[in-house]
């Protein structure tokens, strides 16, 4: 009950996103291969321990047909990094290896997640902007740990070059998530605070990475 309780505070944290910059597009084509995709990675992943779709798997987490309905990766890879502090809880509780995700995985389980939907409306991304990247970079406190043209932290790599290693938004954050667990050891040896995170600011994130040579 309590993670279902900051799951989905993490999802009204970052619901005012939808109303404000995202762009809306049809109700796309559902391609079958890529929802059967994701549901192969929604079991393989081990999410399916704790989270139920439609109350098909775990109960620890909440049912995440209950907000399939929102169409945008973005919006669900902000959720999914609001809740890495107690997903990497619940996984050492029970004894679990933390999944690791490649380009692409976290957009498929996207997917599968919004083809159950029984109401769902079309897809809306989040247009990125630099400028509001570079802030966002500085603000949220990644500079602490992660240095860009030898300016900033050494604990984490540096980022120079990020911006050509992914194609979306989505597979930037599939990286950050496959690599929460080791931030999020660092974060608490540090005493750092845990960002959050809401759905455009991904995209603004990926397109300062983008802009740096």
């Amino acid at each position: 009950m309590k993670m279902r309780k900051l799951v989905l505070g993490g999802l009204v944290v970052c619901l005012f996103a939808v109303l404000s910059g995202a762009v809306f597009a049809a109700d796309p084509v559902v391609d079958q291969d890529r929802v059967a995709a994701g549901k192969e990675l929604f079991t393989s992943k081990s999410c399916v321990i704790c989270h139920a779709v439609n109350a098909v798997g775990g109960k620890v987490g909440p049912d995440l047909g209950e907000w399939e309905s929102f169409a945008s990766t973005s919006l669900w890879a902000a959720i999914m990094w609001n809740h890495v502090p107690n997903m990497i809880k619940e996984f050492k509780a029970k004894k679990i290896e933390f999944p690791s995700f490649k380009p692409g995985d976290i957009e498929l389980i996207f997917e599968y997640i919004h083809a159950q939907a029984k109401n769902k409306g079309g897809t809306y991304a989040f247009p990125g902007d630099a400028d509001r990247g570079a802030f966002l970079f500085q603000y949220l406190g990644c500079k602490q740990c992660h240095a860009i043209e030898n300016k900033g932290g050494s604990v984490g790599p540096a980022l120079d070059g990020m911006g050509s290693r992914f194609k979306t938004d989505g597979e930037l954050a599939g990286h950050l998530i496959a690599h929460a667990p080791y931030m999020a050891e660092d974060a608490e040896r540090q005493k750092l605070y845990w960002p959050r995170l809401q759905g455009n600011e991904i995209a603004h994130l990926f397109e300062y990475f983008k802009s740096l040579k």
